[in-house]
Order: C-alpha cells, then sequence, then structure tokens
C-alpha cells in the first residue's frame, strides 16, 4: 500500500523474478493458517550473498543457474 502497487503486480514481479534464477521462492506452513503456506524469498547466491568463504561457494556450488532470457522468454 505504502508503494502504491498491486500485490498481484508485485507477485507477477516475483514469479517473473523467480522464472529465471534470480530469487528463489519457499513455502512455509504456518499454523492456523490455511493454505499452501506464506511465502519466502531468497536471492540466489550466484547472484548475491552475505556469506563468506566455504559457506559462500557451497552456496553457489548448491543454487541453482540464472536462465538467459530474449524478450521476455526463457531460452530452453
Amino acid at each position: 500500500d505504502q508503494l502504491s502497487i498491486r500485490s498481484d503486480t508485485v507477485s507477477e514481479i516475483m514469479s517473473e523474478l523467480e522464472g529465471f534464477g534470480a530469487i528463489i521462492r519457499k513455502r512455509e506452513r504456518v499454523a492456523g493458517m490455511r493454505g499452501p503456506g506464506m511465502v519466502r524469498y531468497f536471492m540466489n547466491p550466484r547472484v548475491a550473498t552475505h556469506l563468506a568463504g566455504s559457506e559462500r561457494d557451497q552456496a553457489q556450488r548448491e543454487a541453482p543457474l540464472l536462465q538467459l532470457m530474449q524478450g521476455g522468454k526463457i531460452d530452453e
């Protein structure tokens, strides 16, 4: 609300970022909440991370690769 952006627009943007691997989406079950759970977003460690040294190296090895997009469509 403070940004005057509709929630479905934010969801669409986040889905696009997830689509090419910039972010990772994880759902967490919340006690008493119906549905699939709350969404938490994390930066792909191949893009940015606060980790250092061997922890960073391991996170980057395990992270999904980024995908090249041409004109908004994922190349496969």
